[in-house]
């Protein structure tokens, strides 16, 4: 319930802290600590999960071998995804799309491409890659109507992880990248207009960059 709200911006101001502890709680507290919703259910907590706490905790629930969950289904033999989280004995289907919004947590989180509401059709959008532990590289492509979005990285050595991104001509990519004050950031590009100088809180991995390809490289300051 406290994912639906989120998800849909009910909740007043002064109740969301205490909205997004209760939902934290309820995933805990849950089977294996994770969740055992349903079509609808999953979608909401897969995003207000990574939306208010963190995403590396819908990862580790993604990533999970135990029962209910993806990884279950993975680990016993299943090749296509189940309509129900334990397998059916010709019930139900076993190829289905009824938890198939896990796919769509790929991009929009662990690659970071997501629409801005205020700029609908990708016209701007936000990308902000998640690098949780336990996963060392991303490649994701997706076709807006701008055209083709890239949003790779990966982790080259403790400390430091190359980000490779590409953002379609007449557009704008608000940047949200996960860095630590003791990093820097340093960005190459064959956007010629491109200046990293000039570029507004380029070192706290908040910024906005405009169309081109880019190689960025978060690293230790050391």
């Amino acid at each position: 319930m406290f994912s639906t709200l989120l998800y849909h911006g009910i909740i007043p101001a002064d109740d969301i802290d205490a909205a997004k502890d209760s939902l934290l709680k309820a995933v805990q507290n849950g089977p294996s600590g994770h969740f055992n919703t349903g079509i609808f259910g999953t979608k909401y907590v897969l995003e207000t999960l990574s939306e208010n706490t963190f995403s590396e905790n819908v990862f580790n629930i993604i990533n999970s071998t135990a029962f209910p969950g993806w990884g279950f289904m993975i680990d016993n033999g299943a090749t296509t995804i189940w309509e129900t989280w334990k397998e059916s004995d010709n019930t139900y289907s076993n190829c289905h799309p009824m938890f198939g919004t896990v796919t769509e947590w790929f991009y929009r989180w662990l690659a970071g491409i997501r629409p801005d509401p205020d700029y609908p059709g990708f016209k701007k959008f936000i990308l902000g890659p998640s690098t949780p532990e336990g996963l060392e590289f991303v490649n994701c492509t997706y076709y807006s109507p701008f055209g083709k979005i890239v949003s790779n990285w990966k982790k080259v050595q403790p400390g430091t992880v190359q980000y490779e991104i590409t953002i379609p001509a007449k557009s704008s990519a608000d940047l949200i990248l996960p860095i630590r004050q003791s990093q820097k950031i340093t960005i190459k590009s064959n956007n010629r207009n491109f200046n990293p100088e000039k570029t507004e809180r380029l070192q706290t991995g908040n910024f906005e960059l405009g169309e081109g390809e880019y190689l960025i490289t978060v690293s230790s300051n050391n």
